[in-house]
């Protein structure tokens, strides 16, 4: 029981970050879109940089927040089952103290 609540910490992080990717690309994009359409622009690759036209960093920063997304739902339905095996657990143990109890008064 305690290593799904381990994991669904863990699911929790994983989705605030992909939320924080998600925000840190769209202000990217927001500034980007304020630059005229014939600045040089770079991407980065590796340990360098690649001049690149403005609509081709406009396509990979649409992609990476499309990954983070569906990241996002991958994610949370993981979490939806982490949370329904937590709760049959849970619901397990109940009936064991339950049995228990009974078969103790009953003695």
């Amino acid at each position: 029981m305690s290593l799904t609540q381990h994991k669904l910490r863990q699911n929790d992080i994983q989705i605030e970050l992909r939320h924080r990717n998600i925000l840190r690309t769209k202000l990217t994009v927001n500034e980007l879109l304020d630059l005229p359409s014939d600045t040089v622009a770079y991407e980065s690759v590796g340990r360098c940089f690649l001049k690149q036209p403005m609509e081709n960093i406009y396509g990979v920063l649409q992609k990476t927040i499309e990954k983070s997304e569906e990241e996002i739902k991958n994610l949370q339905s993981q979490e939806d089952a982490l949370h329904r095996n937590l709760k049959e657990a849970e619901d397990y143990l109940r009936e064991l103290v339950q049995a228990k109890k009974a078969s103790v008064s009953a003695d």
